[in-house]
């Protein structure tokens, strides 16, 4: 059909973008021209810069949802054309922006005219793929847009009132859910860069983010860039952030392949698990999925998973009990103790040293397996502080445990008593801090191993 109008009123729509034509007549011209043009095999770009500078001037001059219309065909991307149309868009001191983002937009909108501008603006503000193969051959495709080009122009939208309209768009996104999509792509654009994260917090955004977020991905992830940056008590209050919590969660498993996304929503839940109390407690039931993470081969994403389960077993009932249950799962973080990243290292065993700290059954099942006595002398020996400093803190809590008669010891005795002299070795080679951690480390368990039933 494109090919028909093409032939038969193709010059005529090309007359009418020169002529003296009403504005919305122009505009309306102007997308069947890009249409047709775009349609075309391959695509005809001649131009289109010149169409696009003038459907921004329509735009000021009342052709609205038309002319928007027509900026958002020619910033879909995938044409050479739709960079520099983008760039010349978004300037300082530009009449367009104003009227596009007003200091005080308009609290309600039709539902077409909101999804035009949201699509308009999630043009804008996307980001190219960190990585992906190419749709066209590499002769026909057009080179990815810079990151840091994508950037500036992000902050550039920012100097407008950007945020005032993207809060009416999440607002009225209830109503469109292809609408609330896209402005929560908007939003996780916004965010990528981290020193943009503090102004957009001050803003408000993650007040914004608590509309699309229990129905967008994109608003999730965008949440949790801004629960790593500041403290989550301060971006939300007690119920809300319980509530943002569990979604965060659900939300892990979904795209495993996106390393990202996973990264960032693990060190989020990290930060809230910190805090303790519900929200903590809440995330517990979470720990299978975060257990499949800690075994994933991306070390990033193995670390951040690993200091998860640390802060969930340090600051919640749950945590400790889910892995007292499950001897299989403690041994995962001994075998993590031994990790050649350092980090997931210290992350795994601070969970095992507040497991031993605070349930007997797992510190006797610990320093009852070879696995687990091999893993202590690992940390002990590491030389790293924030190995040897959790090791010895095994050693202290097994000599608590001892000390109480507690049922069950006498394994973990047996082999603390093997593993003696191994540890007074270690002992007997620290010097400063770990001298002085090892000597009260190691008087708690002569204690304990001095008690008999």
């Amino acid at each position: 059909l494109r090919a028909q109008v093409r032939d038969s009123a193709g010059e005529w729509l090309e007359s009418v973008l020169v002529g003296e034509q009403d504005a919305l007549v122009q505009a309306t011209a102007a997308v069947a021209v890009i249409k047709l043009r775009l349609g075309s095999e391959p695509a005809d770009e001649r131009g289109l810069d010149a169409i696009g500078a003038q459907l921004a001037s329509l735009y000021t001059a009342g052709a609205g949802d038309v002319a928007l219309e027509g900026l958002s065909y020619l910033t879909l991307g995938g044409t050479k054309s739709a960079s520099p149309i983008k760039s010349a868009l978004v300037v300082p001191d530009s009449a367009f922006l104003a009227a596009l983002l007003p200091t005080e937009p308009p609290r309600q909108r039709a539902a077409p005219s909101a999804y035009t501008l949201a699509t308009l603006l999630h043009h804008l503000t996307l980001y190219p793929p960190l990585s992906a193969a190419p749709a066209l051959p590499a002769a026909l495709a057009p080179a990815p847009e810079a990151r840091e080009l994508v950037s500036t122009r992000n902050a550039t939208l920012l100097t407008y009132a950007l945020l005032p309209t993207l809060a009416t768009l999440a607002a009225s996104a209830s109503s469109s859910r292809s609408t609330g999509a896209l402005t929560a792509q908007v939003y996780l654009a916004l965010t990528e860069p981290q020193a943009a994260r503090p102004a957009l917090l001050a803003a408000g955004v993650a007040k914004a983010l608590r509309q699309l977020v229990d129905l967008h991905d994109a608003a999730v992830h965008a949440t949790a860039r801004l629960l790593i940056t500041a403290d989550p008590s301060l971006v939300f209050s007690p119920a809300p952030l319980h509530s943002t919590a569990l979604v965060l969660a659900a939300a892990l498993p979904l795209h495993p392949d996106d390393l990202l996304r996973t990264f960032e929503l693990l060190m989020a839940l990290t930060n809230i698990a910190s805090l303790g109390g519900p929200p903590a407690e809440a995330l517990a039931p979470s720990l299978p999925t975060i257990e499949a993470l800690m075994l994933s081969p991306n070390t990033m994403v193995r670390r951040a998973a690993s200091e998860l389960a640390c802060n969930l077993v340090g600051n919640s009932d749950g945590g400790v009990e889910w892995y007292e249950s499950r001897p299989g799962s403690v041994e995962i973080l001994l075998a993590l103790c031994g990790s050649e990243d350092q980090p997931t290292s210290e992350a795994a065993s601070g969970a095992v040293a507040a497991l031993v700290e605070a349930t007997s059954g797992v510190a006797f099942a610990v320093f009852a397996s070879d696995k687990g006595c091999k893993a202590l002398l690992s940390l002990v020996e590491s030389g790293e502080e924030g190995c040897w400093v959790r090791g010895w803190d095994w050693v202290r809590s097994l000599g608590r445990w001892l000390g109480e008669r507690v049922e069950g010891a006498e394994p973990a005795r047996a082999q603390a008593n093997k593993s003696r002299r191994a540890l007074d070795e270690v002992r007997d080679r620290a010097e400063g801090q770990e001298r002085f951690e090892a000597d009260e480390s190691m008087a708690a368990l002569d204690r304990g191993l001095a008690v008999r039933r």
